[in-house]
């Protein structure tokens, strides 16, 4: 999970989850994002979704298939939060593993309920 604040200049990441930091081996929590090695091949693409999100305050959802790096297999939102004022103020950027995806599916059965 990372929440991201709209600042000038860009997003500084307001918080990033443990699971993240431990995957990426890099705290990322008061950074601008973009600035991540771990990201630097994909960083432009996550800007231009980031102000996307925020231009459009409609939620983008991305889904990679790569399963042979630490990055890929994973379905990652990105959600505005909007203030009263109407405008966007945060991002919300929840991500499911891919194999996190397949033990809930595995485990969803039609009349069952089940805890995520």
């Amino acid at each position: 999970l990372l929440l991201a604040d709209i600042v000038p200049g860009g997003y500084r990441y307001r918080l990033v989850g443990s699971a993240i930091v431990e995957r990426h081996r890099e705290d990322m929590t008061g950074k601008m994002a973009g600035t991540s090695k771990f990201l630097e091949r994909v960083s432009g693409q996550l800007i231009q979704n980031y102000d996307a999100v925020t231009a459009e305050q409609k939620p983008r959802i991305m889904v990679s298939g790569a399963t042979a790096t630490d990055h890929g297999g994973a379905v990652t939102m990105i959600l505005p939060l909007v203030a009263p004022s109407g405008e966007t103020e945060m991002l919300l950027r929840p991500t499911l593993r891919a194999g996190r995806a397949n033990r809930l599916s595995d485990r969803n059965q039609p009349g069952r309920v089940t805890d995520a």
